[in-house]
């Protein structure tokens, strides 16, 4: 049979031929769970199942919250049946039942347990490529305050603003919430941060700015200046964000997920050095925040070894280079080869757009944007369970119905609950 391929390119056609014998007869099959549909690295797991002698690697969807979504579903539904998702690999870890590994997102702290997930220090100290290798510190940012850590971040995602340095001239650590407003408001520029779902836009300042509002003891704590200022932020808040107009250098853009290096590069080009990547506005300053994404091996997985390998392949610079294209990678050796060729590409096939000129994108781009996001403070997890529980009481606050008075209690009330319950 013969298919077409697309998106990534080039364009050619596949011809497959039916094998005299399965080359995987014999392996030993490592179940790999996602929580969603976001897989990315099917061709490098292709190359790696192929290169094995020992395993066969395979991806389980059983857990992808969007197979049980229904349709024209709300942030409220995806919030509920991402516990429950969570929930049940819990149970079928526990029961013997689960996978072997799991990607976790940043959502899914309940799961940094021993009943879930194995503690990988002996693992992370003895290993080669970890110690030899040149990796951002976040690597192991899920080390919990008993020392453990369940699993070995392979991606972090980088939210932002990147605005016209001359912006900045009076807020050197990046926007706080009322400089941000004055840009927009006074000055003129577009409201590049709006959202007609606001329980969707808390939930994402809050993720992102979770290290501010839990203790050392792991307790929820929103009675501060930080919660108050963030959640009127967030309602005030346009319904829909503005985009910069068409064909011009944005004097301000937000990156929502990511602060992708090739859409930056394609953005401000050779103009780089007049602009300035910073936070999301915050109360006191906008310094990068960041989310993790890691694999964990369960603590009902047979193999070990074979698991390992596996979180070995994630951390390999072939995989990390896959990754720069949707998030930013641990892997500073893979990230500086994959920028370093995007300018080249960039200067030999786009000389003639202004973004780029006849003279190129220097290369002094790939370090300035590398210093850049290392900068990033790397947020810590948190429970599914009690960003549902917040989605829900916070609801009555938007809507009007009752004051952040009488809310904070009440979150903090089923948040103390739960962890009791999960304990």
């Amino acid at each position: 049979t013969s298919y077409l391929l697309g998106n990534d390119g080039p364009y050619g056609i596949i011809t497959l031929t039916p094998a005299q014998k399965n080359p995987n007869e014999g392996k030993m099959v490592v179940s790999v769970a996602i929580l969603d549909s976001w897989y990315p690295y099917y061709k490098e797991l292709n190359e790696f199942n192929r290169s094995s002698k020992e395993y066969y690697y395979e991806i389980d969807d059983t857990y992808d919250v969007f197979k049980v979504l229904p349709e024209g579903y709300s942030y409220s539904d995806y919030r509920k049946e991402r516990e429950q998702v969570i929930s049940q690999l819990m149970v079928d870890i526990e029961s013997g039942n689960g996978p072997d590994i799991v990607l976790l997102d940043s959502d899914a702290a309940q799961m940094e347990d021993s009943r879930y997930l194995l503690d990988l220090n002996e693992k992370i100290n003895s290993d080669s490529i970890i110690s030899k290798g040149d990796f951002l510190p976040s690597l192991t940012n899920s080390e919990r305050a008993d020392g453990a850590i369940y699993n070995v971040t392979y991606g972090i995602e980088i939210p932002g603003l990147i605005i016209k340095s001359e912006y900045l001239e009076n807020s050197p650590n990046g926007l706080t919430y009322d400089a941000y407003n004055s840009l927009i408001n006074d000055k003129g520029l577009p409201a590049v941060i709006g959202e007609d779902d606001k329980l969707y836009l808390f939930d994402y300042f809050f993720t992102n700015n979770a290290n501010k509002f839990f203790d050392e003891n792991n307790k929820l704590n929103l009675n501060n200046e930080e919660f108050s200022s963030m959640l009127d932020f967030v309602s005030n808040l346009p319904d829909h964000w503005v985009s910069p107009n068409v064909g011009t250098l944005p004097e301000i853009s937000f990156e929502s997920n990511n602060l992708y290096f090739n859409s930056f590069l394609s953005s401000y080009g050779r103009f780089y050095d007049k602009y300035t990547i910073t936070g999301m506005p915050s109360l006191s300053s906008s310094s990068l925040s960041a989310s993790g994404v890691g694999v964990g091996i369960t603590a009902c997985c047979p193999v070990e070894d074979g698991a390992w390998q596996y979180v070995r392949f994630m951390l390999s610079k072939d995989v990390q280079k896959a990754i720069c294209t949707s998030m930013y990678p641990v892997n500073n050796d893979a990230f500086r080869e994959y920028a370093t060729n995007e300018v080249l590409m960039n200067n030999s096939l786009m000389s003639c757009q202004p973004i780029v000129g006849e003279e190129g994108i220097p290369l002094d781009v790939v370090d300035s944007y590398m210093n850049v996001m290392k900068t990033a403070e790397v947020q810590r997890n948190v429970d599914s369970g009690i960003l549902r529980i917040m989605n829900e009481e916070i609801q009555a606050y938007f809507a009007g119905q009752k004051s952040l008075d009488q809310i904070i209690p009440v979150i903090e009330d089923r948040v103390n609950k739960l962890q009791e319950e999960r304990a």
